[in-house]
């Protein structure tokens, strides 16, 4: 079973909102940054790291529902 993070969703939640926004990668990355939000293991997002998110929504292996998200 998967545990989510709560800092981690909230994280998720962002991104996911800025990609909808048309915001690209880059900037994404950039922002996320700027706001000293850490990713879970690099020391700082990059737009590779932000890519593979998006991926994953892309392909419905993240999804968000309420107040969870779920991993497939």
């Amino acid at each position: 079973e998967v545990v989510p993070d709560q800092k981690e969703f909230e994280n998720l939640l962002l991104i996911h909102r800025m990609w909808k926004a048309d915001q690209n990668p880059n900037s994404i990355a950039d922002q996320l940054n700027a706001k000293k939000i850490k990713p879970r293991v690099a020391k700082k997002w990059n737009r590779n790291s932000v890519v593979l998110i998006i991926d994953r929504f892309k392909q419905g292996l993240i999804t968000l529902k309420g107040a969870k998200y779920e991993l497939r």
